[in-house]
């Protein structure tokens, strides 16, 4: 496991200790909060370059994830010791992004694509194919588009707690898309460009926050229809590419990444964050 470099990182929600990280070299597991790893790189996908990872909250066995080696989506019932190949786009560069379970019904999955220029490499400005959605748990897909969506690079994926049609789409050549009919129609629901995280509320649809291409963070109150910057403590220019409720606490806590400057977190529900980088490069 040396020398890995981690792009995505699942946390089994049932046991806190079990993480799965989606590295450049391969995919691990520890049961032990990261201080042991194990290899899952397991036939037929025995590759590298793996970008995405998500962990089913209802089967914690259950995995799904990415590797670009061959633009292969990939499914797993037994915690990863075999995988089966179920979406793949071929020699297009072309590759998936995000995975993210619907967490009121997991047996809807939905994966965003993005383009890159060499494997592992996804660029903001390369066309992805969109969204595409699973309605058994990660066997058969189909592409879950519009005219808006089907060229989409999708960063980021965030689907409602309560309603698994109800699912966003951070997007780098569309902004932040939003779809309330399962991937059937999409609308844009932001004026800010480029989007690059989004998160809603573990028990409140109504709350979202999204990162945007070097616009810090902003945050809706009322299901992505209007928007404001919540971005005090942050630098102007942070780019968020990730932001993840606090599960214990999530009127209040929350957590942010910024490309550029670090980890922050918010006590008050975003409306200031503070910096967390001790120990961390950045």
């Amino acid at each position: 496991y040396t020398g890995a470099q981690v792009r995505d990182i699942a946390v089994d929600p049932t046991q806190p200790g079990r993480v799965i990280a989606a590295a450049r070299s391969g995919i691990f597991i520890s049961y032990d909060g990261g201080a042991n790893w194990l290899g899952l790189s397991n036939p037929p996908v025995v590759s590298m370059e793996w970008n995405a990872v998500a962990i089913d909250p209802t089967d914690p066995l259950h995995i799904i994830a990415e590797t670009n080696w061959g633009n292969v989506l990939v499914n797993s019932n037994n915690e990863g010791q075999t995988w089966k190949d179920v979406l793949h786009f071929g020699e297009e560069r072309v590759a998936f992004h995000a995975i993210a379970f619907a967490p009121s019904d997991p047996t809807t999955v939905y994966a965003g694509s993005s383009g890159y220029y060499s494997a592992g490499s996804f660029d903001l400005s390369q066309p992805g194919k969109g969204v595409y959605v699973s309605r058994d748990g990660g066997n058969k897909w189909a592409a879950a588009n519009d005219s808006l969506v089907q060229d989409a690079h999708v960063v980021w994926l965030a689907v409602d707690p309560h309603d698994p049609q109800v699912v966003y789409a951070a997007t780098s050549n569309h902004g932040l898309l939003k779809s309330t009919d399962g991937g059937a129609s999409w609308r844009q629901i932001s004026e800010q460009g480029s989007a690059v995280s989004v998160a809603v509320h573990p028990t409140d649809p109504d709350i979202v926050f999204a990162g945007f291409a070097h616009q810090a963070v902003y945050v809706s109150m009322d299901g992505g229809q209007t928007w404001e910057q919540s971005s005090k403590g942050l630098i102007p220019e942070s780019q968020i590419t990730s932001i993840i409720f606090d599960p214990t606490n999530p009127d209040e806590v929350l957590y942010a990444a910024d490309e550029f400057s670090g980890v922050y977190r918010s006590s008050n529900g975003g409306k200031r964050w503070s910096v967390l980088n001790t120990g961390l490069t950045t």
